[in-house]
Order: C-alpha cells, then structure tokens, then sequence
C-alpha cells in the first residue's frame, strides 16, 4: 500500500489527515457535520469538493467534520441530501 494511503473504516484513504479521521471518528455522530465528514473521508471527496458546494471555507467544513461547529440549520436538508447522494 502507497505509504500515503489510510485505512478508515476498511477503505483507503488518500487526501484526509490521520489527524482528521481520528477527530471525525471520536466526535459525535450525531452531528450531521461529523455524518458528512465520515461519508466524505470514505468516499475519498476532497473537502474543496464539499467547501465549493456548500460556498465554505474548507476550514468551516473540517470543522463541521470534527464535530467542532455545527452547520446552519437552514444548510442541514442540502447536507443530509448531499449525504444520500455520497451514499448510493
């Protein structure tokens, strides 16, 4: 395996921190930040992807992924669609 490559979950993953993946996994899952960051590590999008989408900072949406902050409620349909998406 590509010394640059991550197991999460029992997927590779290229792109996210361990730093990153360890917070994602220790916060709350409930938060639908942290569902989203956890999807977006394992389907491997990048987070300028996602900060692109939603007209975020990458910043904001590490710390959505980390449980840190959580997104506008006004945002949570589009997240929770986003998710679906990501999900199929």
């Amino acid at each position: 395996m590509d010394p640059d490559t991550f197991l999460y979950w029992g997927h590779a993953v290229v792109g996210y921190t361990l730093a990153i993946i360890k917070k994602n996994a220790e916060a709350d899952q409930s938060k639908i930040g942290v569902q989203l960051g956890r999807i977006c590590i394992e389907k491997n999008v990048p987070v300028y992807t996602v900060a692109s989408y939603f007209g975020m900072t990458r910043a904001g949406i590490y710390y959505w992924f980390c449980g840190e902050r959580e997104p506008r409620k006004v945002n949570a349909k589009e997240i929770e669609e986003f998710i679906k998406t990501l999900a199929e």
